[in-house]
């Protein structure tokens, strides 16, 4: 993808977790609705508000003292919300963040009864945002030089992918991306 206005590349990249690629051979893939959604920071800033926020949301925002991390950090919350009551149903308010220690965040609608996995990412003036039935993980990076792909290439694809993508060089290594 092209960053607007820049001429820069930039990578994103969303998996339903660590068994996608250790699948048995003739074993089917987990079946979850995956939503994802990349956005500008700065467009979106001024439509974030922090309405349904959890004690632990608003916690960590008041510890960020970095102004472009704290909106980051206010439109990442607020657009999983928006997926999620777009993706799942309720309000975005009616959904509460909840991360326990050693597992996934995700978003709970406690009146409805219903829960969905979310992930986040953000790079620059870019943000990535999942909703997922099951647990889902998303990253994004600049892309600053070709010489960089086989990096994210070897922690975002498969290993047989990411093999293919060190082997090849320049524009053929970054079409094959």
């Amino acid at each position: 993808m092209k960053q607007p206005g820049s001429g820069r590349d930039f990578f994103c990249a969303f998996g339903q977790d660590a068994r996608m690629g250790n699948l048995e051979p003739g074993s089917e893939p987990p079946s979850a609705r995956v939503v994802l959604r990349v956005d500008s920071v700065s467009a979106c800033e001024p439509l974030s508000d922090r309405q349904g926020w959890s004690h632990l949301e608003r916690a960590r925002y008041a510890e960020i003292t970095d102004a472009v991390r704290k909106a980051q950090y206010r439109v990442g919350h607020w657009r999983i919300r928006g997926l999620a009551s777009v993706i799942f149903g309720g309000l975005p308010a009616a959904w509460r963040y909840e991360r326990p220690p050693g597992e996934s965040a995700r978003l709970i609608d406690d009146a409805r009864g219903v829960s969905c996995y979310v992930s986040i990412s953000h790079a620059g003036d870019h943000i990535v945002c999942a909703v997922s039935d099951d647990v889902v993980g998303t990253d994004i990076e600049i892309l600053r030089d070709e010489r960089e792909l086989p990096a994210p290439a070897k922690r975002c694809l498969a290993p047989r992918e990411a093999e293919v993508i060190a082997q090849l060089s320049g524009a053929a290594q970054a079409q094959a991306f």
